[in-house]
């Protein structure tokens, strides 16, 4: 699995089964490069049947690379706009990946992009608690140095504030 980088734009490893570490770390693809930066900049899957002859594949040379010769890209793709690609090669009991592979890992691709943006969205939800939260504890804290019987109004806002919190306010 590989994200785009929100602040240089670069594709780089977020997961990875069966590559090297070292790899992992310090991989970085730009958008058009290479497979996965075709594919994310572009939008659309790229099935390779024979990765060493694909003449979509730019390579200085001709030396075997890859364990298999074929490969599945697919973007990662939310409000119409790639997100990351996933990669996979060495279909398992095959020499190839098909169609009905790439059909397979383009609904994959969608279920990953729909939970992305539950997570973020959660994420988000979590932040807001958590600063009115902190809002309310300031607002309570401030309460020790206002008598209740001289601010009603103060007494009201943080009541409401907690009944909305279901925190007691006691």
């Amino acid at each position: 699995l590989m994200v785009i980088d929100p602040v240089d734009k670069d594709l780089r490893i977020e997961a990875a089964i069966g590559t090297q570490e070292e790899g992992v770390e310090h991989t970085k693809v730009k958008l058009g490069e290479g497979i996965s930066g075709r594919v994310a900049a572009e939008g659309k899957p790229m099935l390779g049947r024979n990765l060493e002859k694909d003449t979509r594949v730019a390579r200085g040379n001709n030396e075997p690379v890859y364990g298999s010769k074929s490969f599945l890209c697919v973007p990662v793709i939310r409000e119409d706009e790639a997100i990351g690609v996933i990669n996979v090669s060495s279909p398992m009991g095959r020499d190839e990946f098909n169609e009905n592979d790439c059909k397979l890992l383009e609904l994959f691709a969608t279920r990953l992009a729909v939970a992305v943006e539950k997570v973020e969205r959660f994420l988000d939800v979590s932040l807001v608690y958590e600063r009115v939260r902190d809002a309310y504890a300031a607002m309570l804290e401030s309460m020790r140095f206002v008598d209740p019987r001289d601010n009603k109004y103060i007494v009201e806002l943080v009541a409401r504030v907690a009944g909305k919190l279901q925190i007691d306010y006691e």
